[in-house]
């Protein structure tokens, strides 16, 4: 699988929740940095090593319009980060 793409709500009791499209994976995050490392931690332990997805996508689904939060720890990546 090339890609995975999860969307991100903001939980009603704060952080944020993600969820796989296409797939059962969801996850959870107290902020937007600890979001991504605990969908990673989704993605590689839900796939076996020939199907993990080499890139991982978070599609933030606010309902109110805001923007996304811009990562906050530089060595973390971006939203669609290479797993590998």
């Amino acid at each position: 699988m090339r890609e995975i793409i999860f969307e991100v709500t903001e939980a009603p009791e704060g952080g944020y929740d993600a969820r796989a499209l296409g797939h059962s994976v969801f996850t959870q995050g107290d902020d937007w940095d600890d979001l991504k490392d605990m969908v990673r931690d989704a993605v590689l332990c839900h796939f076996d090593d020939r199907e993990t997805p080499r890139v991982i996508r978070l599609h933030c689904a606010s309902g109110a319009g805001a923007p996304c939060p811009a990562p906050t720890r530089p060595d973390k990546g971006t939203a669609a980060s290479p797993l590998g």
